[in-house]
């Protein structure tokens, strides 16, 4: 980590001015307790904020972005929510038309953004799952994105068929990694 990484070069220096200057030279064994203390307190503190911050986000709902047309992302979060498995927060639609526009807005959900703007709206909206949904889906630019997506790393789901299963089955889901499919889920 890069704190314990700046304490240590702060502790070589240190030492290096207090084995040169004889005022300081009783202080050694001060200034390996400052490294001590400094290297628990600096990492320690962001260690414990992952942590805290990794329970808080097991408790909370994914949240997702539905690639595909605005109709058919209100349509899913609907469906989702009637079959009562709150699987995810549904943050928006990144359209897929090239004409769509940004804010358009149906039952409460708005497009963010294009999918070419992608890469950008799963780091500002803190994305965990990206759910992608119709026969327009540029598949080639984004799993072509991989993995590069800054310190996120989101989970991409496909719906085949928008359409709710027989006797209130789930919607069906496809797990998609850069390698293939994986499996499926109901939800």
């Amino acid at each position: 980590e890069r704190a314990l990484l700046g304490v240590s070069l702060g502790f070589l220096m240190n030492v290096r001015v207090v084995y040169f200057v004889e005022a300081y030279h009783f202080s050694r064994i001060a200034s390996f307790y400052c490294w001590g203390f400094n290297a628990l307190l600096v990492s320690g503190w962001r260690f414990a904020g992952e942590v805290v911050r990794s329970r808080a986000s097991g408790a909370r709902a994914q949240r997702a972005l539905v690639v595909g047309r605005i109709a058919e992302a209100a349509a899913l979060r609907r469906m989702l929510a009637e079959s009562n498995h709150a699987c995810c927060e549904i943050a928006g639609c990144v359209e897929t038309a090239p004409d769509a526009i940004r804010g358009g807005e149906q039952d409460g959900l708005y497009v963010l953004g294009l999918v070419d703007e992608l890469r950008d709206l799963i780091k500002e909206y803190s994305v965990d799952l990206v759910i992608m949904i119709g026969p327009n889906i540029p598949f080639s630019r984004i799993l072509g994105m991989g993995g590069r997506f800054g310190g996120a790393s989101p989970r991409f789901m496909l719906v085949p068929e928008l359409r709710p299963g027989a006797d209130g089955e789930p919607v069906m889901m496809i797990d998609i990694h850069p390698g293939g499919m994986i499996g499926t889920n109901r939800r």
